[in-house]
């Protein structure tokens, strides 16, 4: 699901067919309506695991 994702109009590097799209993990934290207080999670709390590097540059 791309939903809650952030489509940045270009390409993946290896399948040019492939849209390249990022989960901003910001828009997480600041979404209304979760279990948490706003603010109780951030950069200085998530550790972001994935496969393509790409999203760490818009998640540090």
């Amino acid at each position: 699901d791309q939903s809650e994702c952030t489509d940045t109009g270009m390409r993946t590097l290896d399948k040019s067919n492939k849209p390249l799209f990022l989960k901003e993990l910001h828009r997480l934290w600041n979404s209304e309506g979760l279990p948490w207080p706003k603010d109780y999670y951030s950069s200085t709390n998530t550790l972001l695991i994935d496969d393509s590097p790409y999203k760490a540059l818009r998640n540090p």
